[in-house]
């Protein structure tokens, strides 16, 4: 299975017709860059503590500036990982619907 759209994971890429990367690449992708600037932005924080510590003040008011950047930044991914990873849900049930009712369709006696 491939991810969150519930498609075999063979059925994206240059032999589909399609010459971007897999949907679920790029939502991993929005994912992963959320959680590193996540990180980094903890790590300026422990540098700026560590800079308040050593009385450099103007070093620990830069760091904790960075980390406010770094913040912002893992909260943009986020949402746009969450916007991305709905929308794909979205396409999958819709999709769904559209087999479901495709079956009780062709299900039916006389509907040839």
């Amino acid at each position: 299975m491939g991810g969150l759209t519930g498609r075999p994971a063979g059925n994206s890429g240059p032999a589909a017709g399609n010459t971007g990367p897999a949907p679920d690449q790029v939502t991993a992708g929005l994912y992963r860059r959320s959680q590193l600037a996540l990180g980094a932005a903890f790590v300026v924080l422990v540098g700026a503590v560590v800079a308040f510590a050593l009385h450099a003040r103007t070093v620990g008011i830069v760091l904790l500036v960075l980390m406010l950047l770094g913040g912002m930044a893992s909260f943009w991914f986020s949402v746009k990982f969450r916007n991305r990873a709905v929308a794909e849900a979205r396409e999958a049930r819709r999709e769904q619907a559209v087999r479901v009712a495709r079956n009780r369709k062709s299900g039916r006696p006389g509907s040839d």
